[in-house]
């Protein structure tokens, strides 16, 4: 229960944060400092006990505070995409975070980087169907403060065994194609107009196939 508790100590520090006062003497410059780093502890030590909980909805919450005053935080920008890729539904925009926090680890801390690295590369390769874009993300991320406001379009989609199979009978003849293809085409008939058209073709060629006396 101790990350509960000091999530809980974080969170009134947050909620007594706007009536704390400027000390006699203080210039403003100062005050404003000592005030982005007590929010920076407070929301960083809310998150991590909140991702602990696994309350991933707070978890963000709270890291998006800390992130917005110190983008280059290491631990925090690598917590923020477990909390948003372990999320369900997951939210791709963890990859950015992901990313962020490699390119910072490349050059601050090599151990995190490969300790880190085959975690992103599995859930992008699960979601985006292949890896061959992702050192290319980790080289933006490390220029940039957020992720930008296409990042989540900028990211197609793994295809799906219908998207495939649509493929398939774009590239084959659908007479050659095996049992099982057919099968897969045929059932994936009313998912997108382009598996209604491959499905047409392979009925065609299972007819053709008929007349001629071959299909068994």
């Amino acid at each position: 229960a101790t990350g509960q508790k000091a999530r809980g100590d974080a969170e009134r520090c947050l909620q007594e944060l706007p009536n704390f006062k400027k000390s006699e003497g203080m210039t403003d410059a100062d005050y404003e400092k000592m005030r982005n780093q007590i929010t920076g502890i407070c929301a960083g030590t809310a998150a991590f006990g909140a991702l602990q909980q696994q309350d991933y909805a707070n978890a963000q919450k709270y890291y998006e505070q800390a992130l917005k005053l110190d983008p280059n935080d290491l631990a925090n920008n690598y917590q923020m995409a477990i909390s948003l890729l372990q999320a369900n539904p997951m939210n791709p925009l963890g990859f950015w975070y992901g990313a962020k926090a490699l390119g910072i680890a490349q050059k601050t801390n090599p151990q995190a980087f490969q300790a880190w690295s085959p975690y992103f590369l599995s859930k992008y390769k699960k979601y985006h169907g292949n890896t061959d874009d992702w050192n290319q993300r980790i080289a933006a991320a490390a220029t940039q403060t957020a992720p930008p406001p296409d990042f989540v379009a900028s990211i197609p989609l793994a295809p799906t065994p219908c998207d495939l199979a649509a493929q398939a009978v774009q590239q084959n003849d659908p007479g050659t194609l095996s049992f099982s293809d057919w099968e897969l085409v045929l059932s994936c008939r009313d998912k997108t107009p382009a598996n209604k058209d491959a499905a047409e073709k392979v009925w065609a060629a299972i007819q053709a196939k008929e007349k001629n006396g071959e299909a068994r």
